[in-house]
């Protein structure tokens, strides 16, 4: 059975961005009460909408957005396929966002921290969180592989995938370095680690987003070039 996802780039763009929004102004009001205030993070309604915390409401509704990701790039590659264009591509990067999806919602990433810092010696510097080490250099490796294939691609889509890889993993991965900077002068639940926290999951979350408005807005234009054909 062939699952097609037809969704308007423009409406996705819109519902994502508002989606984003709320989640980032409901953050900002419940950190305000445990940052500056001094609440119990571990209030029911703080922590509902903690951004920093596993299975919270934007964690879990980041593992969904990936995972729409996967679901359209999957759809993509079996499309290819029928039409007999290239199809390995797509289908290997269904297959990295759904793993992306369950390390967002299980916080996998983070349970390497420890054996990472014992290993390379990192605790209290700039890979505090030693996670980014290994995912730097996944992501290096992903982007070389996948040259090839981004040069396949559609300028403009091209170029929309670029974007959204620098905005997910300057967050993901820059603002987690960032972050590390501020614990050495800061504690864990100061104002400027709350706003570091704020910065990099918005634009995680951003990344994701035009992402996902890229893979629509391909599929539309493919789309309407094989029907005029």
């Amino acid at each position: 059975m062939n699952i097609e996802f037809k969704l308007d780039p423009e409406k996705l763009a819109r519902a994502l961005a508002r989606v984003i929004l709320g989640l980032g102004a409901a953050y900002v009001c419940t950190q305000f009460f445990v940052r500056v205030l001094g609440w119990s993070n571990k209030i029911l309604l703080i922590a509902a909408f903690d951004m920093n915390r596993e299975l919270s409401i934007p964690s879990l509704y980041s593992g969904a957005a990936i995972l729409l990701c996967s679901a359209l790039l999957a759809s993509t590659a079996a499309r290819e396929r029928r039409r007999g264009k290239p199809f390995v591509g797509w289908a290997g990067m269904s297959a990295v966002f759904a793993f992306l999806a369950a390390d967002e919602v299980l916080a996998l990433h983070e349970k390497l921290n420890d054996p990472l810092r014992a290993a390379l010696h990192t605790s209290g510097g700039v890979f505090h969180y030693a996670w980014v080490i290994p995912y730097a250099v996944l992501a290096a490796a992903f982007a070389a592989v996948y040259v090839p294939f981004l040069l396949r691609l559609p300028a403009r889509t091209r170029n929309q995938f670029v974007i959204a890889g620098l905005v997910f993993v300057g967050g993901a991965v820059g603002c987690e370095l960032i972050g590390n900077l501020i614990l050495k002068d800061a504690p864990p639940f100061s104002v400027r680690m709350g706003v570091e926290i704020l910065v990099e999951e918005t634009m995680e979350m951003s990344g994701i987003a035009l992402f996902a408005c890229a893979i629509a807005s391909y599929r539309r234009v493919s789309e309407a070039s094989s029907e005029k054909a």
